[in-house]
């Protein structure tokens, strides 16, 4: 059977590699809208009420990140400085907010959705002078 397959290839070798060359081509034309939304930015919003989750620090080798520690939520920010929220979502947040360590301030952001494919950028300046985050419902 193997040397059948081998001599299939080797005779349609031409055709072969057309076909997957094209199929490679409309997925990657499937997939770029998918990757032209990771640069989105998170739109800034307020906030009323308490928040329903904290986050931690986590630093190992040279990354870092920040995730949320409780109720559920699975939603991180990491040193790409790109907000992600992990779809299924048991409960989904739909704000967070960091504090700066240095020059103060608090500054809020709409989490990322399922339609924004669970990722949205950060600013810079909020995303590598953390102090602390929090999650709204």
């Amino acid at each position: 059977m193997f040397s059948t397959q081998v001599s299939m290839a080797l005779v349609r070798g031409p055709f072969v590699h057309t076909m997957r060359l094209s199929s490679i081509l409309s997925t990657s034309a499937l997939a770029a809208p998918a990757l032209a939304i990771a640069g989105v930015p998170c739109a800034e919003t307020t906030v009323t009420g308490d928040a329903i989750t904290g986050f931690r620090f986590s630093g190992y080798w040279c990354t870092w990140e920040w995730w949320s520690r409780d109720k559920f939520t699975q939603v991180k920010l990491q040193e790409d400085c790109v907000l992600r929220q992990t779809w299924p979502n048991v409960r989904p947040l739909k704000k967070v907010c960091i504090r700066q360590k240095f020059g103060g301030g608090d500054k809020c952001f709409v989490a990322p959705d399922m339609v924004a494919l669970g990722a949205c950028d950060i600013p810079g300046g909020w995303c590598t002078n953390v102090e602390n985050m929090w999650g709204w419902e």
